[in-house]
């Protein structure tokens, strides 16, 4: 493995999180669902918030995620190394919980020739939790990810394959263990913004979720539902969660 301060992701943060716009935050607001006097799941109050901060090229900076009290409870720290934006190369994640408690890390190394990104994930004394390699086209998108125990051995695999326009077409998870596979399709408009995704489990269809969008083509709003028998048929879902997402631009 080279040096990771020699090497520049060609694919910014807020790409790769689904935003078509270059932007300086995003809060994501995710409401509880309830029965109404009819029986049917609605709308209810907000149990979560997700807040994510980029520097002005992209590169993620900060994810906090806050209970539906508004205290945080986890944040995610984003370091790098590099003086300007177009040098900045993510060298280490770190997590805090309750306040500014370390609770783990992730350094981060790279091979540009053979297109691999390493994740060591670590516990607070430095001790190998696992490792992540992401495998990346020549277009800097991860096509392949392995995550391996301390020891080595492979525990997880997800192939992620890609349309024309460029997003995401489909992502397929192995759970090596018990064989489990959990396969994410996205359907997406003309335009290239995502409408529809399907998640299934064994080849059966679990969770449905539609998306809207704003005039950038960035969502800004999901609604998540459960599948009751492998059907996309709307009897056949039941509403599970809203997610509301802000996006905030620079300037």
């Amino acid at each position: 493995l080279i040096s990771s301060v020699s090497y520049t992701a060609p694919v910014p943060d807020w790409s790769s999180d689904s935003i078509c716009t270059a932007v300086a935050s995003t809060t994501l607001y995710t409401a509880e669902v309830m029965a109404d006097a009819n029986g049917r799941n609605i709308e209810g109050n907000k149990v979560k918030t997700d807040t994510f901060s980029y520097e002005v090229g992209g590169k993620r900076l900060q994810h906090i995620v806050y209970d539906e009290s508004s205290k945080a409870v986890s944040n995610t720290v984003y370091e790098y190394a590099g003086n300007t934006s177009a040098e900045l190369v993510l060298t280490s994640i770190k997590e805090y919980r309750g306040g500014r408690n370390l609770a783990g890390f992730e350094n981060v190394s790279y091979d540009v020739e053979k297109g691999l990104t390493t994740f060591d994930k670590c516990d607070v004394e430095g001790n190998l939790i696992s490792k992540s390699v992401y495998t990346s086209d020549s277009m800097g998108r991860d096509v392949l990810a392995e995550v391996f125990d301390a020891s080595g051995t492979l525990i997880e695999r997800t192939e992620t394959a890609y349309n024309d326009l460029g997003s995401k077409k489909s992502e397929k998870n192995t759970n090596i263990a018990d064989g489990t596979v959990t396969e994410h399709r996205f359907e997406y408009d003309d335009d290239g913004r995502i409408l529809k995704e399907i998640v299934s489990k064994d080849g059966v269809i679990a969770l449905v979720m539609s998306y809207e969008n704003d005039v950038n083509g960035n969502w800004i709003r999901k609604e998540v539902y459960e599948s009751l028998n492998g059907r996309t048929e709307k009897a056949d879902l039941v509403l599970s969660e809203v997610v509301y997402r802000l996006i905030v631009p620079y300037g």
